[in-house]
């Protein structure tokens, strides 16, 4: 074929693609940076010991373990790789129909003068399928809104770990607050073994209360290894949120007394609109139109054009040649596929309202329960344990003297301890309520401080008495 008919043929195609309109859309820089997975994945891979140097004294801030879990954790990684991959979607939905290339052969191998192919006529085409109603644009729309999908997805379950991180943290300042307990048990179970001793020796009491402060001491050796067992569990349970499967602080430098601040629900109220579980709902509701727009556009058919050159082989001339075809919408008009995408725009609508009121639900029964444990807490410190302190110290007074028996001394020593156990528990259940209601209200923002403590001149006392001893 001649080179003019190849310029020609070149000119038609370059006239055929200016009709065809872009898509007018575009992916943002942050969406474009593509992370080869092989660099990802060797910079999360946690190495065994690589966090020695992290822990000043061998104590783990719960800020820091909050880093770590935010830099190492494997499931977060996955809605990395996640964003990634619906990101090139959304390229993918926007790029154009590939043209196809026609070679058309005529008036050749038969009888007569269409013998051989000395007077064969040869065509050359173009094709390219032009996509009407918007289609393409529809299509970018709904990957769209699939990355924002993404992306919500993982700040959710940033802060889902955010929560998680802050939660163990508090289990495990409250194991070790236990095992101190435990010790302390253990501590004041052999002076008042001494004691009994120091009567048993002076004649004031009978060999029998030895052996039962004996048994005591023994279960409270008892209670200090179990203790030591809870937090190594909870150390455990810790460090695995950013893969360090041996752990290598000694201790959380979290002090349960300090108790975060509540709010009034009120104000939480109008947090609820800016969660992730709002947002997931509103952008799965955008998602639903614009996939009901979609579907609307696919009832409209395309437009097929084809432009080429004929060229007789005979007399060697040549002619352009050009078609346009388009599909009859008679029976096919994309009826249930837009009947089904206004269904599922109604369902997103209704899961939309569900939310908020499961969320509102969610608010006002997590503010409750954190009010409920603070008084329970509050109670404890300032008005049972004193009391249960004030009681055991005069039955032990008072069994010094020979006025109480033994039996009382270790039911004043068991309550005390009891007592002071539910305290810590109650501690972190204030914690862990708190945290569950900034979970809730999305507070949990990885970057944002750590409430500040309520000081109230009862705590402040509590907690000079505490250095003191």
């Amino acid at each position: 074929m001649s080179t003019k008919v190849l310029l020609s043929l070149g000119v038609m195609w370059g006239i055929c693609l200016s009709v065809v309109p872009l898509p007018s859309w575009s992916v943002s820089h942050a969406q474009a940076k593509i992370i080869p997975n092989d660099a990802r994945n060797e910079s999360s891979i946690p190495i065994e010991g690589e966090h020695l140097n992290e822990y000043p004294n061998g104590y783990l801030t719960p800020e820091r373990a909050l880093d770590l879990a935010l830099q190492h954790n494997p499931r977060l990684e996955t809605f990395a790789s996640g964003v990634e991959e619906r990101t090139h979607l959304l390229r993918q939905a926007g790029r154009l129909t590939n043209p196809e290339l026609e070679l058309e052969l005529e008036d050749f191998g038969g009888s007569g003068e269409f013998r051989g192919g000395g007077n064969a006529e040869v065509s050359v085409r173009v094709r390219q399928r032009i996509e009407l109603g918007g289609k393409r644009q529809r299509r970018v729309e709904v990957a769209r809104t699939e990355v924002e999908l993404e992306k919500t997805q993982q700040r959710a379950y940033a802060i889902e770990l955010h929560a998680l991180v802050r939660t163990r943290v508090v289990e495990l300042a409250a194991a070790q607050q236990q095992l101190e307990l435990a010790q302390a048990q253990a501590e004041l179970s052999r002076t008042l073994l001494d004691m009994v001793r120091e009567r048993i020796d002076a004649g004031k009491a009978a060999d029998i209360e030895q052996i039962a402060f004996e048994m005591q001491l023994s279960e409270a050796k008892l209670k200090t290894g179990q203790a030591q067992t809870e937090v190594t569990r909870a150390q455990h349970a810790l460090a695995a949120l950013w893969g360090e499967s041996a752990p290598q602080f000694n201790a959380v430098a979290l002090k349960l007394e300090q108790l975060p601040a509540q709010e009034e629900i009120e104000a939480l109220y109008a947090t609820l609109s800016h969660t992730p579980a709002s947002a997931l709902a509103r952008t799965r509701t955008q998602r639903a139109a614009h996939e009901l727009r979609l579907e609307r556009a696919r009832s409209i058919p395309d437009l097929n054009l084809s432009v080429g050159v004929k060229e007789e082989r005979g007399s060697g001339d040549h002619a352009m040649i050009g078609g346009i075809s388009l599909e009859i919408p008679l029976f096919e008009r994309n009826q249930d596929g837009i009947a089904a995408a206004r269904a599922r725009q109604h369902r997103a609508d209704a899961a939309l309202r569900a939310s908020m009121i499961e969320q509102r639900k969610q608010l006002q029964d997590g503010w409750y329960a954190l009010t409920s444990a603070r008084e329970t807490a509050h109670t404890l410190r300032t008005e049972i344990l004193p009391a249960a302190q004030e009681h055991f110290d005069a039955v032990t007074y008072a069994y010094r003297a020979g006025k109480y028996t033994y039996a009382q001394v270790l039911d004043a020593q068991q309550n005390l301890f009891e007592l002071r156990l539910r305290h810590i528990d109650a501690l972190g259940d204030v914690h862990r309520k708190h945290i569950e209601l900034e979970r809730i209200c999305a507070r949990l923002d990885p970057h944002s401080p750590a409430p500040s403590p309520e000081m109230t001149p009862e705590l402040a006392s509590v907690l000079d008495a505490g250095d003191k001893r």
